[in-house]
């Protein structure tokens, strides 16, 4: 994990009301992390694979991710995959360009508009429960969740 420590997030550095938005967002990319993610990859994969295998894996992982979610939580890897999607905006245009060249225009527009059309997959997980998983992050931040005494 020495590699994710470079962009785990630090809440010593941050105040209350920063750490829980930063919660809060990585909390809405966990509940469906592989279609996240996927927003840099599937483009690279739209040349070599059917779309629709690509697309299906997608979905199949994030709902088999709905198993999971709720039971680990890693603050480095939810810090670097905030940082490893902004690689979509180098690979969707890249990629759609390239498919332009090839006169395959529909995988081309799949390609740029694949970061959007992603967040479509939630449907496959059904409800996500962003409180939880956000008191989650919380938690591993090293807030504790306030317990009433009598």
């Amino acid at each position: 994990m020495g590699l994710f420590q470079n962009f785990t997030w630090n809440p010593l550095e941050h105040g209350d009301a920063e750490n829980l938005r930063w919660s809060s967002l990585r909390a809405l990319e966990w509940g469906a992390w592989p279609a996240f993610i996927s927003g840099p990859i599937v483009p690279l994969l739209l040349p070599f694979f059917e779309w629709w295998k690509v697309i299906g894996m997608v979905a199949v992982l994030t709902v088999l991710w709905s198993f999971i979610r709720y039971k680990y939580i890693s603050l480095a890897i939810a810090s670097f995959g905030a940082y490893f999607v902004l690689l979509k905006w180098v690979t969707c245009p890249a990629v759609a360009l390239y498919l332009l060249l090839r006169h395959e225009y529909m995988l081309a527009l799949l390609a740029v508009f694949w970061p959007k059309l992603s967040g479509l997959l939630g449907i496959f997980v059904g409800g996500v429960r962003i409180g939880a998983l956000q008191e989650m992050f919380m938690n591993k931040l090293g807030y504790l969740k306030n317990r009433d005494t009598l």
